[in-house]
């Protein structure tokens, strides 16, 4: 018969047990559920200098232990994308604008980012 005060989540099985002083402790299903969950996703974001781009990247860097950039990719504001590199440290960026990217390029030295351009570097941002 199932303790009731045992909380349960559905195909996992008690989340919380309690130990023989009392305590709530974690149980190994639980704990694999806790690191799963506790896994940073890395994200590329297509359009990181509009207006949706700059919403999304509000909410990573709310929660910058659930997420990362890996990619950022803009059309041509290399000045706006350049800020976010600095922000969020991708490893990869586009500019759709080869020109954009050639600005970009001579501002931003880092030798572990990949400033790629054109239609086919954003699609490999991607």
């Amino acid at each position: 018969m199932r303790n009731s005060a045992v909380p349960l989540i559905r195909g996992i099985g008690p989340v919380l047990s309690l130990s023989k002083g009392g305590c709530l402790t974690k149980t190994g299903k639980e704990k694999e559920l806790h690191e799963r969950f506790r896994t940073m996703k890395q994200i590329v974001l297509l359009g990181s200098t509009g207006s949706i781009g700059d919403s999304t990247l509000d909410i990573v860097a709310k929660f910058p232990d659930q997420f990362s950039i890996l990619g950022l990719a803009a059309r041509h504001s290399d000045e706006k994308l350049e800020e976010q590199i600095r922000s969020f440290r991708p490893k990869f960026v586009a500019l759709a604008d080869a020109a954009a990217a050639q600005r970009l390029r001579s501002r931003v030295n880092d030798p572990a980012l990949h400033v790629l351009d054109g239609p086919d570097g954003v699609t490999e941002v991607a």
